[in-house]
């Protein structure tokens, strides 16, 4: 199939490593990474909470993809006085309730960590859009290989839709790192980095947020003209590209 192609579309660059190197397609692969959709995002209306909240919502992926590294941070934060639960929660809308709590009481920090349990996506949205702070996690190892490098977690794509500040946990050099890169509104750490996670938290919190970039790149009518150009440059090239797309 990856021979007999006019061209390979893969969501990160190495995965599209992993894809073209084997079978030799290097010069037909492309990268269109996933995205959000702008239109959903806007008919969404932010919770209201009364506390500075930072909310994951989604699945995890032990033992790579876990929220320890966030949880020592906030542990780190209630130890030294600097947050208190009336302050700052967690929140964690999601299946795997259990593992979170788990993992917060093994770090210290269950006082500041609320589960919430499977909610209907457009809760999970409501919660996300009203965040002080959204966390994304890929994996909390130093390295996993270029499997893990290329792993880009799709709720980012939410968060950075609703202009959401974002604190990533993924390893250094990896794919995901890239994404802030272009798009701005966060920033990405290693997983034992839990000082600077600490401290980008109370950054947050205070108002000194990540600055926007360019977060329309990921916006699904931006990604449908890159795919529309593909088809048009090289699986159909006598069709002209979409007058929507122009000349994007």
């Amino acid at each position: 199939l990856l021979k007999g192609a006019s061209a390979v579309i893969v969501v990160s660059p190495s995965w599209g490593k992993l894809v073209a190197g084997p079978s030799h397609v290097e010069e037909k692969l492309r990268i269109i990474p996933n995205g959000f959709d702008g239109e959903l995002n806007d008919e969404v209306d932010a919770a209201r909470f009364d506390h500075f909240a930072i909310v994951y919502a989604g699945v995890l992926y032990p033992p790579k993809g876990t929220l320890d590294p966030v949880f020592r941070a906030l542990a780190k934060l209630l130890a030294g006085g600097e947050i208190s639960p009336g302050s700052v929660q967690f929140h964690y809308y999601g299946a795997h309730g259990d593992w979170v709590r788990e993992s917060a009481k093994a770090c210290r920090c269950a006082s500041v960590v609320v589960t919430h349990g499977l909610v209907p996506r457009v809760e999970a949205l409501r919660a996300t859009k009203g965040a002080g702070l959204c966390v994304a996690v890929s994996s909390v190892l130093a390295s996993g290989g270029i499997g893990d490098d290329g792993i880009i977690p799709a709720k980012v794509f939410e968060c950075i839709g609703m202009r959401r500040p974002i604190l990533a946990v993924a390893p250094v050099g990896s794919d995901f790192r890239a994404i802030f890169d272009r798009a701005g509104l966060g920033r990405c750490f290693a997983g034992d980095e839990t000082d600077a996670i600490a401290e980008y938290i109370q950054e947050v919190r205070s108002g000194h947020t990540p600055p926007e970039r360019d977060p329309e790149a990921f916006s699904w009518s931006r990604l449908a003209c890159e795919v529309d150009g593909i088809l048009s440059r090289e699986v159909i090239p006598s069709r002209h590209t979409s007058a929507q797309c122009g000349d994007e």
